[in-house]
């Protein structure tokens, strides 16, 4: 079968050239689409968990994460422990918190504080650059997903991505403003837009 289609591009050899173009297109295709930012992460936003007490004992989580990009920004490696020992001091006072509602919040909550407090610990012990940024990336990423598992409403979410050679996927963050300096390439002074809002994420 090899040998027969061998043949006939022997005998036509515009049909490789064809085939050449058709390659060289679908390699393009390719290569853009791993180079693209992560604007299609998306969080399953979803009201059902929604609850008052939470979203108040949410409001030092989201602050004290803005401290932590502050220090990001800087580049000042002392500030940004300290912001992020705070953080998982928070963390651990509000993982006893008792709620009123169901086992199930109780547990989604549990668990997303979990989360957030893993990766602060692996941040606090962190002094090389690359693993800061991802530290810190994956840090906003648990709160998002922890926000958006209890339905997150008392303030618009605005995230953030930006492109990054390090990392294929692009760094993430996120504030309570539209628009916002990029606290990881912070010799880049532009103001950038939001490319998602967390309460727009596949509401449920």
């Amino acid at each position: 079968m090899i040998g027969l289609f061998m043949h006939k591009f022997d005998k036509n050899p515009g049909m490789i050239k064809y085939l050449s173009i058709i390659a060289c297109v679908g390699l393009l295709a390719c290569s853009s689409n791993t180079s693209k930012p992560t604007e299609s992460i998306s969080w399953n936003f979803s009201t059902v968990h929604q609850d008052a007490m939470l979203e108040r004992n949410c409001q030092p989580i989201i602050i004290q994460y803005q401290e932590i990009l502050k220090g990001l920004a800087n580049k000042d490696t002392a500030y940004l422990h300290v912001a992020s020992h705070q953080l998982l001091q928070i963390c651990d006072s509000l993982a006893t918190l008792k709620l009123g509602k169901d086992s199930s919040t109780q547990k989604k909550w549990a668990d997303a504080l979990t989360n957030v407090q893993s990766e602060l610990e692996g941040l606090i012990l962190t002094t090389e650059p690359k693993e800061i940024n991802m530290s810190v990336h994956m840090t906003g990423v648990q709160i998002l997903n922890g926000l958006a598992q209890i339905g997150y409403q008392a303030h618009t979410i605005y995230i953030f991505n930006v492109k990054d050679d390090e990392f294929e996927d692009g760094l993430t963050w996120f504030g309570l403003q539209k628009t916002a300096r990029d606290p990881f390439h912070s010799e880049h002074r532009e103001l950038l837009t939001a490319t998602q809002v967390l309460q727009e994420a596949h509401i449920q």
